[in-house]
């Protein structure tokens, strides 16, 4: 080996010099990091024994890459475990899927409870292969996590969420959580991580929206204005604003103007959320209330 530097021209030690006396300090037992510091391990173990300190357990990572299989970096997603967390992803999940970087069961099992990981880690499982970062594997496992909480759980998290957003109040009242709780019911499965609540369920949460414009182009066109008309002249009259009511309205306007759903409750849709993808169209009628439905539909009208 050459010989290499220890302390710096300015008396600022080097890596290799510093990270062993703050090791020693800190009564560091065991020092696992990437196979790239493998270079720096043989030297590091020099100075352990010139200065007559007790060598600590060596481990060596797999590197792990992205999708391209090159290193790990910002362009393929990597970002701080903080922006996890503000995404909506559960603590659980992503640490689920990291023990799963580089290191695994004979059995490939792939869903891990933290008392399994602890009882089950070895460092004899650890690939020498690097590992690859998929976003999505880690999006589905999120999603899994997700479906075994309970509605109350997911509520808590979305409410949360979405008062750092400002989209809620810091108050929100026992009414409120209910209307809230019915939303996350709604949405359902297609959460992966609460992040995604704005995605499914944005439109509820806000006074106006946004029509998007292949949406727009594609569902609001002039020759549906009749039909979203006496669909309006309909609702406006149901004293209960109720799903049930909501459908049977809305079939039979359909078989009147025979339109498919496809066509017309899309248009609906469109008007109500701005968007083609929803949970159910009557739920949602009913959460949003009688007022906001009227109000949203009329826009469409005068947009056409």
């Amino acid at each position: 080996m050459d010989d290499f530097v220890l302390l710096k021209s300015d008396g600022v030690p080097t890596y290799n010099f510093a990270c062993i006396i703050d090791d020693v300090l800190m009564k560091v037992s065991h020092v696992i990091r990437g196979e790239d510091h493998l270079p720096n391990t043989p030297r590091q173990i020099l100075v352990y024994e010139a200065l007559g300190f007790e060598l600590p357990e060596f481990a060596h990572l797999p590197m792990i890459l992205g999708s391209d299989h090159t290193p790990l970096s910002k362009r393929h997603g990597a970002v701080a475990v903080s922006q996890y967390r503000e995404k909506g992803y559960l603590p659980q999940a992503l640490i689920n899927y990291l023990a799963l970087l580089g290191w695994g069961t004979p059995e490939s099992q792939q869903l891990f409870t933290i008392e399994e990981l602890i009882e089950r880690f070895s460092l004899e499982h650890v690939s020498k292969n690097p590992a690859v970062f998929d976003p999505k594997k880690l999006e589905w496992m999120n999603g899994h996590y997700l479906k075994s909480s309970l509605p109350e759980e997911i509520t808590d998290l979305v409410i949360d969420y979405l008062k750092k957003k400002g989209l809620l109040p810091e108050e929100i009242d026992p009414e409120k959580r209910r209307w809230i709780e019915r939303i996350v019911r709604a949405v359902g499965d297609r959460l992966k991580y609460i992040g995604q609540i704005t995605d499914y369920a944005g439109f509820f949460f806000t006074e106006e929206i946004t029509l998007g414009k292949k949406a727009k182009e594609r569902f609001l066109k002039k020759e549906i204005k009749p039909f979203l008309k006496e669909v309006e002249e309909k609702l406006s009259r149901l004293e209960q604003f109720r799903e049930k009511e909501i459908e049977e309205i809305i079939r039979k306007e359909l078989e009147v103007f025979k339109l498919k759903p496809k066509i017309g409750a899309q248009a609906i849709r469109v008007a109500l959320t701005g968007q083609t993808i929803s949970p159910p169209l009557f739920e949602i009628m009913e959460l949003l209330g009688k007022e906001k439905t009227m109000k949203r539909l009329e826009i469409a009208l005068s947009s056409l």
